[in-house]
Parts: structure tokens; sequence; C-alpha cells
């Protein structure tokens, strides 16, 4: 027997350590062996270029908050950092492609922690939970 997304929680067989995946249990096992989920080529090196696009992207809401926050408070500003943390969750949707990787990737990164921590002190969290509550389904 080998995982099932949509009968199985992935999240009882399957964890990522430097972008490859682990196993938990032995249908985890089999899942990765019979379906070659750690191929190099062909989707660990897909993994990490994805973990580099997102802690990039992550650096830059990051320096554009800091800026709305220690500068004039443009809606623009504003608007460049919801958008840009939207995007990324939107990336993390179930029904994306790798939104496993990337769901795992943003709820554990600490430039997304701090970002969302500001976001929620200025009183910006709100149109963005709902996503944040989708993604998690997808975190490994």
């Amino acid at each position: 027997m080998i995982a099932e997304p949509f009968s199985m929680d992935p999240k009882q067989h399957f964890y990522f350590q430097n972008y490859r995946l682990r196993w938990k249990d032995n249908i985890g096992r089999r899942s990765i062996d019979v379906l070659h989920l750690n191929d190099t080529d062909r989707l660990v090196s897909v993994r990490l270029k994805i973990g580099e696009t997102v802690a990039k992207a992550l650096e830059t809401i990051r320096d554009q908050l800091e800026t709305y926050i220690s500068g004039p408070q443009t809606t623009r500003r504003r608007n460049q950092v919801i958008r840009g943390i939207e995007k990324l969750l939107k990336e993390a949707h179930p029904k994306s492609e790798f939104s496993a990787l990337v769901a795992t990737l943003l709820l554990n990164d600490t430039d997304y922690i701090w970002i969302k921590q500001e976001l929620v002190n200025l009183d910006l969290w709100q149109s963005l939970s709902n996503l944040e509550i989708s993604v998690a389904q997808s975190a490994l």
C-alpha cells in the first residue's frame, strides 16, 4: 500500500527535510520508494528552486514591511506587502502544485512569522487569515 493523498492525510506519512521527503511509517517509506518521490533531477532540485524563490520573496516582503512601518505608511506600500503575502499563500493553497512544500516552508519561516505578527499588530491580517487556514491543511 502507498499513500493516497485523497483518502489519507499525507502528514501522517511524510515530512520534509532539506527538500527531500522523509517517511514517518511504512506507508510513507513505500510511497517514496515506489513513486520515486526523492528523484533528484525531477523533484528535489525543483523543490530547492521553489524554496529559494519563497525565501527571496519573503525577504523582499519583510523589507517592504519594514519600510512601511518606519517610513510613510502609504496605501501603495501597504498593498505591496499584503499582495505579496497573499500571492505566497495562494501558491501554498492545497490545489496548487508543490503546495505541501510551499505551505511547510512558509509556516515555518522566521520572516513569514515576523511579517504575520507585524500585520496582526497593524490590524492588516484579517483578509489573509482564511487563506492561511487553508494553507495549514497542506503543510507537512
